[in-house]
């Protein structure tokens, strides 16, 4: 069966719009094709807006991705 909702996005590779992290003042989003999503990293470790990330599982309304 195909995936719906934000589980299709698991395994998918995407590129970080805000940057992602703990320390800052705002939530950092990634975009998948022509959708952006709020996103974290399960570390809550730094990852800056441009780099390519792949989505590891969903928490909630937030993708949580690691670099790749």
């Amino acid at each position: 069966p195909a995936k719906v909702g934000s589980t299709r996005l698991i395994g998918e590779i995407g590129v970080v719009t805000k940057d992602l992290g703990a320390d800052l003042t705002e939530n950092g989003s990634i975009q998948i094709g022509r959708e952006e999503w709020p996103a974290e990293t399960k570390g809550m470790e730094h990852i800056p807006a441009g780099t390519r990330v792949k989505v590891t599982h969903i928490e909630g309304t937030r993708v949580v991705v690691e670099a790749v």
